[in-house]
């Protein structure tokens, strides 16, 4: 038999087999995103295949493909924890409050977030006595955290586990987080983020930069005006970003990439060697330095209670 045709009728019969699984609630999900973030053995497979098929004295090694391909597909299923196949209690979903106490030394809090898939909202109003405070609904292992005060900085990581960093088509297996941040203390944020839908409202937090990274996510970015300058750094995939800034703020966009879609609504800004700016930028209260790679991306930027359907592009 031609290995083209067994590695051909092996993937028919793993898909068919997988499908089977999934729709008679036998395994979850869940498997496919671990399957798609192997697929890189994939071309390994095949690329041995065409090495060894057409050497006469290695041609057995080419039977190497299928089997590289079946071991994948096996890996995926007892690689991606929520499979039910295996199914117990423990994955129901559960719920973890968490908080981190204000400190009188704090001058800055750095939060560092991964996320995979679901639903994540990063808001003001924590208590005035919580740096922040944490809502987690989740299936599987919990989420880590952690807050370590290094001089006058208190850096906080929250984590999706690193066995659950994937998106999930059911909704129900999704991570739903709510994270309150006292709107007081200076604070710059790192965000990491799977295919998930993130609502990140600053505009009551003293948020200094933030630098985003995201697959592909549904984004909701805004501003507020209690720091006087915000570094924002965007890196996605095929991302939807919708952006509002205080009105009359003063905004720089630089960006490396053409993205599929930028709107600006009706906010003045002038090309500049790199991209766009507002006149007399450096002059005004609040100044947002926008850096953009996100090439599959669309963004639009509103100014705050303003409706412009105006738009600039580079």
């Amino acid at each position: 038999m031609k290995v083209n045709r067994l590695r051909t009728g092996v993937i028919f019969i793993l898909l068919g087999l997988l499908f089977l699984l999934n729709t008679t609630g036998a395994l979850d999900v869940d498997v496919w995103q671990s399957i798609f973030t192997l697929w890189p053995l994939l071309l390994i497979a095949i690329g041995i295949e065409k090495i060894f098929v057409s050497t006469e004295h290695l041609k057995p090694l080419a039977y190497l493909s299928p089997i590289i391909i079946v071991g994948t597909v096996v890996y995926a299923i007892f690689a991606t924890p929520n499979y039910s196949l295996f199914a117990t209690d423990d994955w129901e979903r559960q719920s973890e409050q968490w908080s981190v106490a204000e400190a009188s030394d704090v001058e800055l809090m750095s939060l560092d977030v991964g996320f995979g898939g679901g639903r994540l909202i990063v808001r003001g109003g924590a208590d005035a006595d919580k740096l922040l405070e944490g809502q987690f609904d989740y299936r599987g292992e919990r989420p880590d955290h952690y807050s370590n005060l290094r001089g006058s900085t208190m850096e906080i990581g929250l984590d999706v586990n690193s066995s659950r960093k994937h998106f999930s088509f059911n909704s129900r297996d999704r991570e739903r987080w709510i994270v309150k941040l006292n709107e007081d203390t200076p604070t710059i944020i790192d965000l990491n983020a799977g295919a998930a839908q993130v609502r990140l409202d600053l505009e009551d937090v003293t948020c200094q930069r933030l630098d985003l990274g995201t697959g592909a996510a549904d984004i909701d970015v805004t501003f507020g005006s209690k720091s006087p300058v915000i570094d924002c750094t965007i890196d996605c995939g095929a991302a939807s970003i919708d952006m509002v800034i205080p009105q009359g703020a003063g905004l720089k966009i630089d960006k490396s990439t053409p993205l599929s879609s930028l709107s600006t609504g009706d906010i003045d800004l002038i090309k500049n060697d790199d991209g766009l700016i507002s006149p007399d930028f450096e002059s005004r209260s609040v100044r947002i330095n926008l850096t953009v790679d996100a090439g599959l991306s669309s963004l639009r930027i509103r100014e705050s209670h303003r409706t412009g359907v105006g738009s600039a592009s580079i």
